[in-house]
């Protein structure tokens, strides 16, 4: 095992996400972006054959090991920065002793303040711990590259922008892995890495920007020297808006998925449902902006575009819940719930997303054999989109989602709760019951019902069940009734089954995600974390 160390000086690194817009800060920093930092250093030295040796052997190595904290992301501000000379201006030195006010307007053009202006965004994330770690786990650093490395390394200023400032070492010992490469799909993050010829690529690339920057250079200075005139009749022939353009950025690297690595205390481990907690998270990019109201709508609609988009055909028990002979199956399969905005106190409860759950004892190739076309990857390395639609109802466009700066909604803690779990939990979507009431006391047999269906999804029984039409979130629609509201799953002979919020306390901790009653598979019954001492959380 070897490491590389990273300490980001500023205590923060700017560096943007790739894909379309450059808004989101990149965390954890892609080994390939560290490797092309080691280049740089590599050919603005003096190229020593040591040093190549030293790079070409780390391109080799398979996929490293991430040590790198949490982090929080600075809001990004759009900066509007003038750009680089596009041409040279149009001027007349057939008579120097009258200046026109033509050539002062061109001379002035070149000025930054009359520049154009183009957005650009400097994202930054700060994250909790400023030292970075890249491990190598089954590779051993050759004597002969030892030098080589430490000496590149030394002469490593800046990883991304060249305002992120770090100072890089080989290093002894490293921190605990906090990503990993997955060995499965679907993987949690993908990352850019080096590979066999990226120093070639990279060098490919920087010597073309120098030849570009010593070609302007000797125009100037062609220019300088009195043949202006021979140099602007050339210009003529070929302006230099016209030539092929040369990339000033390097070429991209590889993808390779990445997991995050589970750091769970020992001896705090809560009771979980059926569900695993692994979620699959999708983000609503485009469309129509549907409210929790609409939940049954978005999650037949998802159920329904899954199904299709399964490669295995028939699909499997676990993602249709029938059985081969079409009966209803009797274990638990695929649930679909909305991600919705509640729990804020400006919170309207308009849909972000939905998530797909997973039961239990599912592996993760048997997920990404069944589930793939979910998490296909576009050119960019950017999860692929899709749209969901249903008629002229509404039409919507979705994204497996991989930012780490999501909003709290379209984060899977949200839903599953701390590691330690949660002892009190609140419904965002209606509790379908499962029975209906006969008794004097509708509400207690409904809460009595609502126990029955914890311990039925492996849960232990609450200590108390608080029920009635109003969730304990802001922004969570009432159960519904004459007036609107949710609408009502049916029994078979066409009746309304009933449904509840609840605030269920439990005497050991939960982890989620917590689905109960007759709708869990169709996004009902969905609880979260709700903090004991009342109040709304952030």
């Amino acid at each position: 095992m070897f490491a590389l160390g990273i300490r980001y000086l500023n205590g923060w690194a700017m560096a943007a996400a790739d894909g379309a817009k450059k808004e989101r800060a990149e965390w954890p920093p892609h080994p390939d972006r560290i490797f092309m930092a080691l280049a740089a250093a590599f050919f603005e030295g003096d190229r020593l054959p040591a040093h190549r040796a030293a790079l070409e052997w780390l391109e080799q190595l398979p996929a490293p090991c991430i040590a790198a904290s949490d982090y929080v992301q600075r809001e990004t501000v759009t900066h509007y920065v003038p750009v680089n000379d596009a041409s040279s201006p149009a001027i007349r030195l057939d008579n120097l002793a009258v200046v026109s006010p033509t050539q002062i307007r061109n001379g002035l053009a070149l000025l930054p303040e009359h520049r154009s202006r183009q957005a650009r965004q400097f994202p930054v994330a700060i994250p909790h711990d400023d030292t970075v770690h890249i491990i190598w786990q089954g590779a051993v650093l050759p004597s002969e590259h030892c030098a080589a490395l430490a000496e590149l390394c030394a002469q490593v200023t800046c990883i991304g922008h060249s305002a992120s400032l770090v100072q890089m070492w080989l290093a002894d010992q490293a921190a605990a892995a906090t990503w990993r490469p997955a060995e499965t799909r679907p993987p949690r993050a993908h990352l850019r890495v080096p590979s066999s010829g990226r120093l070639h690529a990279l060098e490919v690339a920087f010597n073309e920007l120098q030849q570009l920057s010593w070609l302007q250079m000797t125009q100037a200075i062609e220019q300088a020297k009195g043949k202006v005139k021979a140099a602007l009749k050339a210009q003529r022939k070929q302006r230099f808006d016209d030539r092929p353009p040369v990339t000033r950025r390097p070429p991209a690297g590889l993808w390779a998925g990445y997991e995050a690595v589970q750091t769970e205390p020992a001896g705090l481990l809560a009771a979980s449902t059926t569900f695993s907690k692994r979620l699959l998270i999708f983000r609503q990019i485009g469309g129509q902006r549907l409210s929790l109201e609409s939940t049954l709508l978005l999650t037949q609609t998802a159920r329904d575009y899954v199904l299709k988009a399964c490669p295995v055909q028939p699909p499997p028990e676990w993602i249709s819940g029938h059985a081969t002979d079409g009966r209803p199956s009797r274990d638990p399969h695929l649930a679909t719930f909305p991600l919705a905005h509640v729990g804020h106190e400006h919170a309207q409860g308009h849909l972000l997303g939905f998530a797909l759950a997973v039961p239990r004892g599912i592996e993760p190739v048997e997920i990404g054999r069944c589930l793939s076309p979910l998490f296909d990857l576009d050119d960019e390395g950017t999860p692929k989109s899709f749209k969901l639609y249903s008629g002229n109802v509404f039409e919507a466009s979705f994204q497996f989602d991989l930012a780490g700066d999501a909003p709290r909604a379209l984060k899977s803690g949200t839903c599953t709760g701390p590691a330690s779990g949660a002892t009190t939990w609140a419904s965002v979507t209606p509790i379908v019951l499962d029975r209906h009431g006969k008794s004097d006391d509708p509400w207690g047999e409904a809460e009595e019902t609502i126990k029955l269906a914890c311990e039925r999804i492996g849960l232990p029984r609450p200590i108390q069940v608080e029920v009635g039409p109003i969730s304990r979130f802001v922004g969570a629609p009432p159960t519904g009734g004459k007036r609107g509201g949710y609408p009502h799953l049916l029994r078979k002979d066409g009746g309304r089954r009933h449904q509840v919020h609840a605030l269920l306390i439990f005497q050991q901790p939960v982890q989620g995600p917590l689905l109960i009653g007759a709708g869990r598979f169709r996004g009902y019954g969905l609880c979260r974390p709700w903090p004991s001492t009342g109040g709304h959380p952030a």
